[in-house]
């Protein structure tokens, strides 16, 4: 058990078969590209890891990120490392509570690697149908059409949980077609959300990073908070939610859980504190529970208040 573990029982949930100490995952990203680090974000206190995006091939573009304040753009890609390693690795983690964030260009690709990762060891599946960094190209999760093909042949090929990371539009509408297609594919459970498509300047006019990226920070969490309450109904009683974006403080991670979250996932924050920051959110995070109350009691209690005339 982790530094950061709750002893008391206070945040203990559940997602899907695993009973979890607390609800506080490590995203997929930068700090989840190997099995050293992953082990790491583990023993510093997180709950559990969701891996770096595992496609066919491994992707040789270096990590390039840029730091404003709470505010990161990435232009990550996917994971560096093949599927062969991904494979060794995931046999090693067996039986702790990773989650392995996938991708491939066809449905059928997908279908290999999602079959791959998890005769590996893999539990439950990320689907990262959303990642924003690919230039010139709207992501998967953007096309219906493309959605519902990818998550049925992810369905197909697989009988553990499946979670689909979306982004998030400003529409509400949208947000609530992109749950229908996943929920109609079959899936299990939505994470909301990847970062945003974005772009920062140098002050000489030149690209940063050269070119687009994905922007996460404090900035998204209410953008996130308004999805999850738009999809609800869309998604309805039988579908998980993982809740991802700006969670730079444990309060941050209530809202979450009031939201509906069953798990809140991190990366920002220890991208730029590192990973002493996970102990104390969740310490900072069973604080601020109510006596006589664990995380499951508040899980999705928050309601919109709504103006009078409106």
């Amino acid at each position: 058990m982790g530094s950061g573990a709750s002893e008391s029982g206070v945040l203990r949930t559940r997602f899907f078969h695993w009973d979890l100490p607390h609800p506080i995952f490590i995203a997929s990203g930068p700090l989840s590209d190997r099995r050293r680090t992953i082990e790491k974000m583990i023993e510093a206190g997180a709950a559990g890891v969701v891996t770096k995006t595992i496609a066919p091939s491994a992707d040789p573009r270096r990590c390039r990120c840029r730091r404003s304040g709470d505010l990161l753009l990435n232009r990550d890609g996917y994971s560096r490392r093949t599927l062969a390693d991904w494979e060794v690795d995931l046999d090693a983690l067996r039986g702790q509570p990773i989650i392995a964030n996938v991708v491939a260009d066809t449905p059928d690709e997908l279908a290999m690697v999602c079959r791959k990762v998890v005769a590996a060891g893999a539990e439950i599946l990320e689907l990262g149908l959303s990642c924003p960094t690919l230039e010139d190209e709207d992501p998967i999760c953007c096309v219906p059409e493309k959605l519902r093909d990818f998550c049925i042949a992810a369905r197909r090929a697989v009988d553990v949980p499946i979670v689909v990371k979306l982004l998030i539009a400003t529409s509400a509408g949208m947000n609530r077609e992109m749950v229908r297609v996943v929920r109609e594919a079959g899936a299990d459970g939505l994470s909301l959300a990847d970062t945003l498509p974005s772009l920062f300047l140098e002050p000489s006019g030149a690209h940063v990073l050269g070119g687009p990226g994905g922007a996460s920070g404090g900035f998204l969490k209410p953008l996130v908070l308004k999805a999850i309450y738009d999809v609800q109904e869309e998604a309805g009683d039988r579908m998980e939610f993982m809740g991802i974006g700006g969670v730079m403080t444990a309060e941050d991670a209530v809202d979450y859980i009031r939201a509906g979250c069953s798990i809140v996932q991190i990366c920002t924050l220890v991208m730029n504190e590192n990973y002493h920051a996970i102990a104390p959110l969740v310490q900072r995070l069973e604080q601020l529970v109510p006596p006589g109350m664990t995380a499951l009691d508040i899980k999705n209690t928050a309601a919109p208040v709504v103006a009078e005339g409106h």
